[in-house]
């Protein structure tokens, strides 16, 4: 058994929408026991994901309760920042407020939807937007609560979304952060119609670099699971990176393997290619 337990993969970084769970939902109960099994071999499972820490923490709090222990590590903002076991923020990475505004001037001057993760919102449980359709998916799924962006707020932020549901204006919106802004941010096209911004070289995979190096642990010690644009970063940095059912190209291309059901696609993740690597 010891010498089993020195095989298993070190650590999971594991994404939440639509690997983990869907928005709301609970985490199946295969994924829990199979999440369960790997850290009772010695393993730590540690979620990288969009969310802020409020709508993320419900899914920590789930797995703490099945394995019986808090795990110490979350990464939230697509690794704007890092929380402990504690919910302290103990790492974190922030787009000025002077860059945060012209970027929100020029997503208004082309119809674009913004949302802003503040420090100021964080402490509010909630996160500034300009958009109806962002109040609504954000107060139904999200459970933040959604402050209004006024002429003197704070824009400094952990992450910028950028949204439209018009590809193309997405598209277009790429081509002027690569113009503008080419060395103050970092950003990631996480589908056709959604752009994740953070602070130059931010993103899942330099948060997980730093847990690793906390760790003392080394890319053939790692794995990752995720689905979608902004979990490709994080893939190139672990020696197991597994795609959850996911249309994306490019996701496959950089995963070793493609879980093609969702459905207790983590577990299948975990039992198939982890436990029995």
């Amino acid at each position: 058994m010891f010498l089993y337990i020195l095989q298993v993969k070190k650590i999971i970084f594991c994404d939440i929408d639509d690997t983990l769970a869907k928005r709301m939902r609970k985490i199946s109960k295969k994924n829990i026991e199979a999440i369960k099994e790997y850290t009772k071999r010695g393993g730590k499972f540690i979620m990288a994901t969009g969310r802020s820490i409020v709508s993320a923490y419900r899914f920590q709090e789930q797995i703490n309760e099945a394995i019986g222990k808090e795990e110490e590590f979350l990464i939230c903002s697509t690794g704007g920042y890092i929380v402990d076991k504690k919910n302290k923020i103990i790492i974190k990475h922030l787009i000025p407020n002077d860059v945060a505004w012209r970027i929100f001037e020029l997503a208004k001057r082309n119809d674009l939807w913004c949302l802003f993760y503040t420090e100021e919102a964080n402490d509010k449980r909630g996160v500034y937007a300009k958009s109806i359709w962002f109040w609504w998916i954000l107060k139904m799924f999200k459970n933040l609560n959604v402050l209004k962006i006024r002429d003197n707020t704070n824009l400094t932020s952990f992450k910028i979304i950028i949204s439209s549901f018009i590809p193309s204006k997405v598209r277009s919106f790429v081509d002027i952060l690569n113009e503008k802004f080419a060395n103050q941010v970092s950003f990631t096209l996480t589908n056709k119609l959604v752009i994740e911004i953070n602070a130059f070289g931010i993103n899942k995979a330099s948060a997980a670099s730093e847990i690793m190096k906390h760790e003392g642990v080394c890319k053939e010690d790692v794995a990752a699971i995720g689905d979608s644009g902004n979990d490709i970063n994080l893939f190139d940095i672990v020696s197991l990176p597994i795609a959850i059912k996911t249309k994306n190209e490019l996701v496959k291309q950089h995963s070793m393997y493609h879980v093609k059901s969702f459905k207790n696609g983590v577990a299948i993740a975990i039992n198939d290619y982890i436990l029995n690597e």
